[in-house]
């Protein structure tokens, strides 16, 4: 199963974007930080519209279900509808909001929309007229998604505490609250066919309720990041995440069925549904870059259930924890590392593995290495070096006398460089060993495999296992695949690398620390604008900005050792000071 992706540059940054509901010519918005929305076909690159008059960055928008017009909210409250074929302004809708529009839907007929903000507020619309027909002001918390059900008669809302609030506008009135969820409600979606709401939520988490009951129908375990949409597709549900894709079968509602896909995004901007071709499309932005992608869901199966036979036992390495919805990576070893080039050795069955590989093709690749050896002795306890600490660099074992002296003979020669080359691979055999387990632990949790790296360190200060990974952490594919979750760990081994006097490991510290600091801006800078559009109060981590807060806190307290580095007359001194641009400022003395 493979995306199909294709970018394109903005003509400036966008802060929300929206797929249409047509899918013969479906088209695509983008609200920008210049106050105007930029639309483009879905398939394409030529700029169909440019809708400009509001004054203030553009926060949410929706299509109307003809694609002739566009309704726009701004981070001021104001809301504008545009007509795309124009590009006019036909109404300005008066005493909108107080504050930030974090949320538009336009019923299917095209004449009602909805609309929510941080002002806790949900109003309902008439196209034809300037000032909202209904208010509903009983939220406690501000709002954070909108959508009204097939039938226009129920809107829900979900906002910053995790409570979904279904209103019936015929009657004007609540008809029920779902709370559930313990982090602000993301995206809701009402299933085309059948009685059912699907809830994304900040918690991690995933719910479908059933309307006729008002029951909960499914609760997915949580994915440790927010879900940033959720969206009934055929047979299927999906959930996207950060760098992550969930597909579960509506036939059978469970996390152990679900398929999980590594998806070529960070925070998804919208999903759409083509029933004609069976295919989910995507569309996500950061900064001034738009990532739109498509996705056949034919080929969708769910995992097979390995049923042993009855006198077979499990695999002594078989992990509690594997479960057939576990993410499938598909990183790949990209390194100059003379480690990483051992590691990258076809072993005598022709496999192959890398540092992101599952933990069963290393079991795989494991076994086969180990086959042929079988007939040969292990080594003596007494001849494997112990490992010592260091504080000169990488785990290397130590340099030994000169091969050649005037009074060696030849045996002696060969003798000598038989043990240093015995030396020399017990010791990359045992560097390489650890770099197994880092990658078994990578493709299970990211954090866990960071943490075992730096617990690695601190028991015998050895360089190596912490130098291959931050070279590993070079590689723009390992880069784009790492979780939000896992970057103040990459830090606090940069925080370690910088504190040694080898001067390699320096620099690949500085290198990476570069890395995280221009990479992950854009990153940052969204999760502060939707934390302050869902205006958390604390009791919940809605759109996971907790989570880059302590990366900026940890980014700052490098600030001190980048500005010792730079002080330096050498490599590593104009390595930092490259750095220091992009640092966040240094915390404030108290």
């Amino acid at each position: 199963m493979m995306f199909s992706v294709s970018e394109q540059r903005l003509p400036c940054d966008a802060l929300c974007s929206r797929i249409s509901a047509s899918r013969s010519k479906p088209l695509v918005g983008f609200g920008g930080r210049d106050a105007s929305i930029h639309v483009y076909p879905f398939i394409g690159y030529a700029r169909t519209a440019w809708l400009q008059g509001l004054s203030e960055s553009v926060t949410s928008l929706a299509f109307d279900p003809d694609q002739t017009s566009v309704v726009g909210g701004s981070d001021a409250g104001k809301l504008q509808m545009w007509d795309l074929g124009s590009e006019e302004v036909v109404r300005v809708f008066a005493r909108g909001h107080a504050s930030t529009v974090t949320g538009i839907d336009v019923f299917r007929s095209g004449q009602f929309f909805a609309t929510v903000s941080t002002d806790r507020i949900l109003r309902i619309w008439d196209v034809r007229k300037p000032s909202s027909r209904q208010s509903y002001k009983d939220a406690i918390a501000p709002l954070c998604a909108v959508q009204f059900s097939p039938n226009g008669r129920w809107v829900a809302t979900g906002c910053a505490r995790g409570t979904v609030r279904l209103y019936d506008l015929v009657a004007g009135q609540i008809v029920h609250k779902f709370e559930l969820h313990s982090g602000a409600i993301t995206s809701l979606h009402f299933h085309p066919d059948l009685y059912y709401l699907v809830v994304g939520s900040g918690d991690g988490t995933v719910s479908v309720w059933d309307l006729d009951s008002f029951e909960t129908r499914f609760h997915s375990r949580s994915q440790r990041t927010p879900i940033d949409a959720v969206r009934f597709s055929g047979t299927h549900l999906l959930a996207t995440s950060d760098h992550s894709l969930r597909i579960f079968d509506m036939l059978s509602l469970s996390d152990r069925t679900a398929v999980s896909l590594e998806a070529p995004w960070i925070m998804m901007g919208d999903v759409a549904y083509a029933a004609a071709t069976d295919e989910a499309w995507f569309v996500e932005t950061s900064g001034s870059t738009a990532t739109k992608c498509k996705l056949s869901l034919r080929d969708i199966r769910r995992p097979a259930q390995e049923t042993p036979s009855a006198g077979a036992a499990p695999p002594a390495s078989a992990s509690a924890s594997t479960s057939p919805s576990d993410r499938v990576w598909a990183a790949t070893l990209n390194s100059s590392s003379p480690i990483f080039a051992e590691a990258r050795k076809k072993p005598a069955n022709g496999s192959q593995s890398s540092l992101m590989d599952s933990p069963t093709k290393a079991r795989e690749n494991d076994v086969a290495e180990k086959a042929p050896r079988a007939e040969a002795a292990a080594p003596s306890a007494e001849t494997l070096p112990r490992p010592e600490g260091s504080i000169g660099g990488p785990s290397f074992p130590p340099t030994s006398a000169p091969l050649s002296t005037a009074d060696e003979s030849e045996p002696q020669m060969l003798q000598q460089l038989s043990r240093q080359h015995e030396t020399v691979s017990t010791t990359l055999q045992r560097r390489l060993n650890k770099l197994r387990v880092v990658r078994a632990l990578w493709t299970q949790s990211q954090p866990k495999a960071l943490v075992h790296v730096k617990r690695l360190y601190d028991d015998g200060h050895e360089f190596g296992p912490l130098f291959d990974i931050l070279t590993v952490l070079q590689q723009h594919r390992v880069k784009e695949k790492m979780l939000t979750e896992s970057i103040a760990s990459v830090v606090n081994l940069v925080e370690l690398a910088l504190m040694t006097d080898y001067e390699p490991l320096i620099l690949l510290g500085l290198r990476t620390l570069r890395s995280i600091a221009t990479t992950f801006r854009a990153r940052m800078e969204e999760a502060q604008r939707r934390t302050r559009a869902s205006q958390s109060t604390g009791h919940n981590d809605p759109l996971g900005m907790s989570q880059h807060q302590h990366v900026t806190e940890r980014l700052q307290n490098c600030c001190p050792a980048v500005f010792a580095l730079a002080e330096r007359c050498d490599s590593v001194g104009e390595e930092a000071r490259a750095v220091l641009p992009d640092m966040p400022p240094p915390p404030r003395s108290q």
